[in-house]
């Protein structure tokens, strides 16, 4: 952050690259809630503010990235101030934002999201509810949103924490790893 003259981090970074076009990219929250970036590639380093550039609310927690390839985009997850699970979306130049939970009218969420995009192009991404359910949010290519209870389906003990979750390629199989409720460690597939 020193060598871009960025604001201190007040939280944990994320970080992915974008094979595409060959750039490192680390994505942090401030003391105001404003979501950076700090980039590298071949021809330098430098810093964004996300957040004034997409025009998007603050971040509450958090934020989660992962890369789409069909588009080079980063995909920049997080709890906003409102409690909506956004969206920041940019590859090179302007940054888009969406309010993913909102836009659909989805329950609010109490942690931090998690995300990953799968091979037929779905973006796929999980959060927790207040009652301690799994949702999870799903998009393909610049469709829709759609939603749903992965605890209720799968029947599954409550979330006490915030999820990781992966997509398994060898089974096709998205599966969501979590603390549960009773201390043991789960999984909904």
């Amino acid at each position: 952050t020193a060598a871009v003259r960025a604001p201190q981090a007040a939280g944990a970074p994320t970080s992915c690259v974008i094979p595409g076009l060959g750039v490192e990219n680390i994505a942090f929250r401030d003391a105001a809630g404003n979501l950076h970036e700090l980039w590298r590639d071949a021809r330098g380093h430098g810093t964004t503010n996300l957040t004034a550039n997409a025009g998007a609310p603050k971040a509450a927690g958090d934020p989660f990235a992962y890369v789409d390839p069909t588009n080079n985009n980063v995909i920049l997850l997080y709890r906003g101030t409102d409690n909506n699970v956004h969206s920041l979306y940019w590859s090179t130049g302007a940054v888009g934002h969406d309010n993913l939970t909102g836009s659909i009218n989805a329950p609010k969420a109490v942690g931090d999201p998690v995300g990953w995009w799968t091979p037929d192009n779905v973006h796929h991404v999980v959060y927790r509810s207040a009652d301690g359910h799994l949702r999870e949010l799903w998009w393909q290519g610049t469709g829709p949103v759609g939603h749903g209870d992965l605890t209720a389906l799968a029947g599954a003990t409550p979330a006490a924490g915030d999820a990781s979750a992966y997509f398994d390629p060898a089974r096709g199989t998205n599966i969501v790893a979590f603390r549960g409720t009773d201390g043991r460690i789960r999984s909904v597939y």
